[in-house]
């Protein structure tokens, strides 16, 4: 579409059925598009035909591709109908025809392991009645004279939910180290951007009981996750703990929609209006929990 005259130039057809992605290449005219059809398509905005198709398996539903900062790699997510596992498996855009380089979705018990650690902060950050840690232990032991059952029954909650969860989308940090996977859930998770080994971190800073759409995303330095919350405020939380640096407000509905410049320290977020946001300084001094005057907001 010309945005200067709000006319269409082309319409690109192949799909046939809902499409749930489309990422634009960094670097060239190319973009991907992902559909419930089971297919990723590669196209060039000067053709109305695919360069080119990945076909899924049969059991893939809701397939989601991006391009990584450097318009060099991909990746697709997809989550598999029968054994209810997540895949995220990362192409050499040159060389996507030789299939998948690697998978970097962790495995069980590595989600587990992560699971029960973020259930245990998130319980020690809201409950007056903290848990004992003991990793030497049985992690869901809770039996000292400080914790109860409840504590157990909330960590086991926690952890079951979080292994149950369905990851939409994905993004790449700046520095391709990282990556950030939404749901349609309290839950965001960090992954190592080239290993599926190491422990990821889930983060259950925000809110979404309602199970809308929230947008996430990384800021430019990929020092900071971006995201909305269902209660329409705006949250800023450091990328390798999780904890809630800014709660920046300014919407008037869930905010739907967030993007990170990939140059300079701004942002934009959207709901039914949109805001773009100055942060001035991000240090630790200030209240975690208010807004402040380090951070503009422009409607």
């Amino acid at each position: 579409m010309c945005m200067y005259d709000n006319r269409y130039l082309r319409c690109f057809k192949g799909h046939v059925d809902k499409l749930n992605s489309l990422s634009m290449s960094p670097v060239d005219d190319c973009f991907l598009s992902a559909s419930n059809d089971k297919t990723v398509q590669l196209w060039n905005l000067s053709t109305p035909t695919p360069l080119g198709k990945i076909f899924l398996p049969p059991t893939c539903e809701q397939p989601f591709a991006k391009f990584d900062e450097s318009g060099m790699v991909f990746g697709v997510l997809c989550r598999d109908n029968i054994f209810r596992r997540h895949t995220l498996k990362l192409f050499d855009a040159r060389n996507y025809e030789a299939g998948p380089f690697q998978d970097i979705f962790p495995d069980y018990k590595l989600m587990e392991s992560a699971a029960i650690k973020a259930a245990r902060l998130y319980l020690n950050n809201n409950n007056n009645n903290p848990i004992n840690n003991n990793p030497e232990g049985d992690i869901y032991n809770l039996s000292t004279p400080n914790n109860n059952n409840n504590n157990q029954n909330q960590i086991q909650s926690i952890v079951k939910k979080s292994l149950q969860t369905s990851w939409t989308s994905f993004e790449f940090s700046s520095d391709g180290n990282h990556l950030l996977l939404n749901s349609a859930s309290d839950f965001l998770l960090v992954l190592d951007g080239f290993r599926n080994d190491v422990e990821p971190l889930l983060i259950t800073s925000r809110k979404n009981d309602a199970g809308v759409a929230l947008g996430a995303c990384f800021s430019a330095n990929s020092k900071y996750v971006l995201t909305g919350n269902d209660d329409n405020d705006f949250l800023l939380l450091d990328r390798n703990s999780g904890e809630l640096k800014r709660s920046l407000t300014g919407h008037v509905a869930p905010v739907g929609c967030v993007c990170s410049n990939p140059k300079f320290d701004i942002f934009a977020t959207g709901c039914v209006n949109s805001v773009l946001w100055i942060p001035k300084v991000l240090d630790d001094s200030n209240n975690n929990n208010s807004s402040n005057n380090n951070t503009t907001g422009l409607t």
